[in-house]
């Protein structure tokens, strides 16, 4: 059973594994939309494979510690994603001050339904699992070219700390660390 938070017309849902298949395919879909012109096809291939397909997404659901949340475009059963993110302990190559942040490791919304607040909706959702769960941080990484996230993100209280090395295939992209004291 999904858990459902309303929000008027979408609908947030935690992924079930009945959900994976389409969790996989929105993922993969969105991080083409996104990004695919940066990489060959090979380095695209490999990093979709091991980060946006089924069998990924199904060991992730596994951990209770992860969280992946979709949503929807109407509250229905149904409806097609047109969100997601996925939150769980940090993973990435610095340590927080506090040491207890929660990684929002991914946060995407389809391109058609960008600017409408979705992605503040997922985001406000993830900085109330952090605190529901007593996390004192939330962290995330974030493409040092994308400026429209990173302007959501210092909206919310975000700051860079760091930078690091984020490996699609063999390419290597830069990224920000960003991080928010609750």
């Amino acid at each position: 059973m999904s858990a459902k938070i309303g929000l008027g017309s979408p609908n947030i849902e935690r992924v079930t594994s009945k959900q994976i298949t389409e969790l996989a395919a929105f993922a993969t879909a969105s991080f083409m939309d996104t990004f695919a012109y940066l990489y060959t096809a090979e380095n695209l291939d490999l990093f979709l494979k091991q980060s946006r397909s089924k069998e990924y997404y199904a060991k992730e659901i596994s951990n209770p510690a992860n969280h992946i949340w979709i949503i929807r475009d109407k509250d229905m059963s149904g409806a097609p994603i047109i969100g997601y993110a996925k939150v769980g302990p940090n993973s990435l190559p610095v340590t927080s001050p506090k040491n207890n942040a929660l990684e929002l490791a991914q946060l995407y919304i389809d391109k058609t339904h960008q600017g409408k607040g979705l992605g503040q909706t997922l985001l406000s959702h993830a900085i109330d699992i952090a605190r529901q769960h007593s996390y004192l941080e939330v962290i995330l990484g974030v493409y040092f070219k994308n400026i429209g996230a990173q302007k959501l993100y210092e909206r919310n209280g975000f700051s860079k700390i760091a930078e690091y090395d984020f490996p699609v295939g063999t390419h290597i992209d830069r990224e920000f660390i960003m991080l928010k004291t609750l």
